[in-house]
């Protein structure tokens, strides 16, 4: 059989797909250094106030849920209210000096509290929090 066709036609083949990868190669470098660049200068330019103030806001927005997931977790540890849970967050943020030592009061508290609690005590607590 002759092979001289096949060939010719894979040659041709493999050469238009150098020809499209070489395209795609100069395109790719084109958008990497001129085109990527260009626009995020334009978009700094034109949103830069914008975009920091977003940026803020996330900050914000961050900063806002971690305080509600502390405060959250405060209601669990202790039993609380919200209101309550939240004066005490407050307090260990302003003061982190006196939230250590008063942490450190309320374990040897509850580890005397939970050995005093029986069985039922310690079952209707459970279900109340849930």
């Amino acid at each position: 059989m002759d092979q001289e066709p096949l060939r010719e036609t894979a040659v041709a083949d493999c050469t238009t797909a150098r020809a499209r990868l070489e395209r795609a190669r100069a395109g790719w470098h084109r958008f990497e250094h001129k085109d990527k660049p260009a626009f995020v200068r334009w978009r700094a330019r034109e949103f830069g106030a914008l975009l920091s103030q977003a940026r803020e806001v996330e900050e914000q927005i961050r900063d806002s849920q971690a305080l509600v997931h502390e405060v959250e977790m405060e209601m669990r540890r202790g039993f609380q209210n919200a209101h309550s849970a939240y004066q005490r967050v407050m307090f260990r943020r302003e003061n982190p000096s006196a939230a250590a030592e008063e942490d450190v009061d309320l374990l040897q508290e509850e580890r005397g509290a939970s050995s005093k609690l029986s069985d039922f005590e310690k079952e209707a607590l459970f279900q109340e929090w849930v």
